[in-house]
């Protein structure tokens, strides 16, 4: 399903329990848009399902800094959310990373702390009523 221009890091099991963001970066950094735009597409599509909770406000703000570096970065899908064990995922391109992370970086401790709430998770504090 994921195009080659796509790699994914796989934490250890015990490593996992103590992540709380978790950034996938999209495109091989080649000149050509459109494979790295249909790798974009492929991950953001595969990725979907596994956000609970989306931040439109955070990834409008990335892909505002990954444009700031790269303007085809503008063509690019840039997800933020958090999956239902409140773990942060970010999907950025690959050209205009820098620019994504650095404009999101301090919301990072604070938009992780708010999704994990008091129960540990989004799901458990939807539940905790």
């Amino acid at each position: 399903l994921l195009s080659q221009s796509f790699v994914m890091y796989k934490c250890l099991p015990e490593t996992a329990q103590q992540t709380d963001l978790v950034i996938v970066v999209c495109g091989s950094g080649d000149t050509t848009p459109s494979p790295t735009f249909v790798s974009n597409l492929e991950v953001s599509s595969a990725l979907r399902p596994l956000i609970s909770k989306f931040s439109d406000a955070m990834s409008l703000q990335a892909r505002r800094g990954a444009v700031s570096d790269n303007p085809l970065s503008a063509l690019f899908e840039v997800l933020v959310g958090f999956m239902a064990d409140g773990k942060m995922l970010v999907c950025v391109p690959n050209d205009g990373l820098e620019g994504a992370l650095s404009s999101i970086k301090g919301l990072f401790k604070h938009a992780v702390s708010v999704s994990q709430g008091p129960h540990g998770s989004i799901g458990a504090s939807h539940h905790s009523q």
